[in-house]
């Protein structure tokens, strides 16, 4: 709501509009710059009045934002018209307006508990439809052509990370998000700018560099003024950003001067245990803007520094390239204990160039070695926590990339880990490891996530633990990441095709008296496509939870099993590779060692034979059958073998 005024007194830290601070409001602020600044207004913003969620729906925001030429309505922020106050989306109505968080309440402080959760300077009206296409995406400027158009918020753009609102509201966005960063910066919830797309979950937005481009392109107005004031009513506090919107370029920067910042993506501050005479190495990346020189980085003992992974020291230069508007670096951080006494050491790392604020990092490592707790033990431990667990790997990947589950015959538990080198997303089958790394949780399901994490290979190919048989009933906490098998279950839906991902990999199973999702987590696994089946199965997989709702992931198609194919298999020996190509269209080819055949045969998951009598053809033609998993049985002088065949 900004009109672009002809003069900028280099971006003046005197606003051009009348403010009405309380005397002595800011007290102590004087001279401060960087991180003693923004602690200072931390400081100064916290312990304020805290409101209920439901009075900004019956009073704050139709107040805040009522349209001064019609008192009845109110005007939404991003598509910027007017609608009747009455018109509040209970149920997502379109062209309905709901309370919507401009930091996503998803990036930090999902619990509507959470003081976060309604603190006035974040909550704006929005059309219904617009909050749910913003979602929780990051801010950033997005390509503008058609695809990209959001559709109903005039000159807002929209990709599946990013969301640009319109020029006008473009400041307004930024100031409150750097209000959300300085507010809350605690030990129990830590908000963070970053520039780079970020995670759902995460307490962290993006994206810096553009947020403050919008902060000096749409300056502070009398509108925005006004607004504050009157929110600055209900909560007894204010956004120091509107007050004094030079305070961003003396905490964050500008887009003209140089400024540092420090991205901790998969870097933990604290290394945990390391024993003496051993060490532990995490990275990071540093992102420079607008250098005028090399960059200083500095640490003390038993912490040391590299560029390169290979010469550690306690002091380390990088070197800036002329004309680069933005360069990113990435530091090796090590730390190796000086002796054997159980000391906590506590450190801080310092970055610096010439015309920035210094930009600061605090560490933390302990000497002593780590103890390997049972994955049952590890579950019990506390959110946040360091745990050091073995398993083995008993999912193939195929309902997440990124994550897996192991075993170790207590418990099971999700393991999930994008630290360079020890990326989960590098782990099958089979392989028997050791994991360290901090607990956290994602939608209640427990898994080892939180940097730093350290996974380190014991052997591959260790056998697999045998499904334990449950009833529906009996799914629950005791069971989570846990390999079941749940016998004589159906499809409430047989027909449909099998999906995967999002709502699309939600499928209802039950025994006849409770009900179960089986999930499909992935548009890749093997199931996608195929027929969802109809009778009676036994169905093999890992235990999920997703909210409070349990769920089963078969961990590809060989865990739908047709209840009773025991029986009708019993003679017969299961071969992987009798089949190729497997999945199929057409023509496929029979393997076994050169045996001649004597029959084949092709079952459905119903048990039907869909094909018989194939003689010693190796070589069949496959197409008329529908889409779905089969059975093919093949019988040869040496015996009875089966495999399954997926047709597309």
């Amino acid at each position: 709501m900004k009109n672009f005024i002809a003069f900028i007194l280099g971006f003046a830290s005197l606003s051009l509009y009348a403010q009405s601070i309380p005397d002595g409001y800011y007290d102590g602020t004087s001279s401060l710059s960087g991180e003693a600044l923004k602690v200072k207004l931390h400081q100064i913003s916290r312990n304020h009045t805290k409101r209920s969620y439901s009075e900004f729906r019956d009073t704050i925001l139709p107040d805040l934002d009522e349209d001064p030429d019609n008192s009845d309505n109110i005007i939404l922020f991003y598509k910027n018209n007017s609608i009747p106050k009455q018109s509040f989306a209970s149920n997502n109505e379109p062209d309905f307006w709901n309370r919507e968080h401009t930091w996503p309440s998803s990036h930090g402080f999902s619990s509507s508990s959470d003081t976060a959760y309604t603190d006035v300077h974040n909550l704006r009206p929005s059309d219904a439809t617009v909050n749910t296409s913003k979602s929780n995406k990051d801010f950033n400027n997005v390509e503008h052509i058609a695809e990209n158009e959001e559709g109903e918020a005039p000159d807002t753009y929209t990709t599946s990370d990013f969301f640009e609102p319109r020029d006008e509201i473009k400041g307004d966005v930024a100031r409150i998000l750097f209000y959300m960063d300085m507010r809350y910066e605690s030990g129990r919830l830590d908000l963070d700018l970053v520039d780079r797309a970020t995670f759902t979950g995460d307490p962290e937005l993006g994206v810096l560099s553009t947020l403050i481009q919008w902060h000096e392109s749409d300056p502070v107005d009398q509108y925005e003024i006004d607004r504050h004031e009157k929110a600055y009513g209900y909560q007894n506090n204010r956004n120091p950003f509107v007050d004094h919107p030079e305070w961003v370029a003396d905490i964050w920067g500008s887009s003209s001067d140089p400024y540092l910042t420090v991205d901790q993506l998969n870097f933990s501050s604290d290394f945990g245990r390391v024993a003496f005479g051993e060490s532990f190495t995490q990275q990071y990346t540093l992102v420079g803007n607008n250098l005028a020189a090399d960059v200083t980085v500095s640490v003390e003992a038993p912490f040391s520094l590299s560029g390169d992974n290979q010469t550690f020291a306690d002091q380390i230069t990088l070197t800036h390239t002329s004309e680069e508007s933005q360069e990113t670096f990435t530091i090796y951080l090590k730390f190796t204990p000086a002796q054997e006494d159980g000391t906590l050491y506590e450190k801080t790392v310092t970055h610096s160039t010439s015309g920035a604020n210094d930009v600061t990092l605090n560490v933390k490592g302990t000497e002593g070695k780590e103890a390997i707790l049972t994955i049952s033990e590890a579950r019990s431990e506390s959110l946040g926590s360091v745990v050091k667990v073995t398993g083995v790997v008993i999912d193939e990947g195929n309902n997440s990339g990124n994550s897996r589950v192991i075993y170790d015959g207590t418990a099971g538990v999700v393991v999930r880990s994008f630290d360079a080198g020890n990326e989960s997303s590098d782990l099958v089958q089979g392989d028997s490891v050791v994991v360290s790394g901090g607990l956290s949780e994602y939608n209640n399901l427990l898994q080892i996530e939180e940097s730093p994490i350290v996974i380190s290979m014991i052997s591959q190919g260790a056998s697999l633990p045998s499904p334990k048989e449950v009833t529906i009933a009996e799914v629950g906490e005791h069971l989570e990441s846990q390999l079941v098998i749940l016998k004589g279950v159906y499809f409430d839906r047989p027909g449909l095709t099998f999906g995967g991902g999002g709502s699309a990999g939600n499928f209802t199973i039950y025994d006849g008296d409770d009900q179960l999702t089986l999930r499909i987590g992935s548009s890749s696994h093997p199931l996608v496509g195929t027929l969802v089946p109809e009778g009676e199965f036994d169905i093999i997989g890992i235990v999920g939870q997703f909210g409070s709702d349990y769920q089963i992931s078969p961990r590809s198609e060989n865990d739908v099993i047709e209840a009773g194919s025991d029986e009708a298999l019993s003679n017969a020996t299961y071969k992987l590779d009798m089949i190729y190509p497997n999945p199929a269209e057409g023509l496929i080819e029979l393997h076994l060692s050169g045996n001649e055949f004597s029959s084949v045969q092709i079952y459905d998951l119903n048990g039907s034979l869909v094909l018989n009598n194939l003689g010693v053809q190796k070589s069949l033609n496959v197409s008329s059958l529908k889409k779905g998993l089969y059975f093919v049985i093949a019988t040869t002088d040496e015996g009875i073998f089966y495999s399954k065949l997926i047709k597309e």
